[in-house]
């Protein structure tokens, strides 16, 4: 094929249809952001996927797009995504509709083109995914961190009818932002012993505690003490919940 994409980071969006030759601006339907990268899918010239960030706006949604018409139209797919910024996106070559995202916070993927994300894989800090390669000899993803060097997990367990990591859903920080008291409530679909991680946004783990999860609805309250304790100065943070399989990631901040 002779259909060539590519981004700017003045927020446009390009399509050649002759090898570069001559460009066509197919920037209308999507937001003014800056383009962090754009994907054409391997199985479909006329199927890309793009990715924008919007910290130089003061935007922190999650903004992904697909177009199946060579950019003619254009499509929200980034669905029930956290508010971060998506930094990379990358189609299975083997899976139709099998998408993977690098966020600032996690690398998640989709196996219904967006409708619904779920985190993949365990072990990765909570710092900016920058880039994600697929090595498809081995099924392997490789995700870049931004200062925390490299990672990488194996897909070779998926399959079209792979069901998803269990996720915690429903969390909820409040008030947000943070002042004298922090009340956690999220809801589980098991119960499971679990651990609850506070990050800073370098990706620092600045709290950990084990707990048990009851399935269903979870309350846990802290207060200025707590805060103190463990040296929380106003800023951004991320809350991570984990309990085997089950996972949840949410931004906070502290005034």
């Amino acid at each position: 094929t002779n259909i060539v994409y590519a981004g700017t980071d003045d927020g446009n969006v390009w399509i050649s249809i002759n090898n570069c030759i001559n460009w066509t601006n197919i920037s209308s339907a999507l937001p003014n952001r800056w383009v962090t990268r754009i994907t054409c899918d391997p199985a479909d010239a006329q199927r890309a996927y793009v990715t924008f960030s919007g910290y130089r706006f003061d935007d922190d949604m999650a903004h992904v797009y697909m177009t199946t018409d060579a950019g003619q139209s254009w499509a929200n797919i980034a669905g029930d995504l956290p508010d971060v910024p998506a930094n990379d996106v990358l189609a299975d070559p083997l899976l139709d509709s099998t998408l993977y995202l690098a966020t600032d916070v996690a690398v998640f993927f989709t196996n219904n083109f967006g409708n619904t994300w779920s985190l993949l894989g365990t072990g990765l800090p909570i710092v900016p995914i920058t880039d994600l390669t697929f090595h498809e000899p081995t099924r392997t993803l490789l995700a870049a961190t931004y200062g925390r060097s490299m990672y990488s997990v194996g897909l070779e367990f998926f399959s079209s009818n792979a069901a998803p990591p269990l996720l915690i859903n429903d969390i909820s920080i409040f008030p947000n932002p943070v002042d004298d008291i922090l009340n956690l409530k999220f809801t589980t679909p098991k119960s499971c012993i679990g651990t609850i991680e506070i990050y800073d946004q370098k990706g620092e783990l600045l709290f950990v505690e084990e707990k048990y999860f009851n399935k269903g609805l979870n309350t846990i309250s802290w207060n200025s003490t707590f805060m103190n304790k463990n040296h929380f100065h106003p800023g951004i943070y991320f809350l991570k919940i984990q309990g085997g399989l089950v996972l949840g990631v949410k931004k906070f901040s502290i005034i």
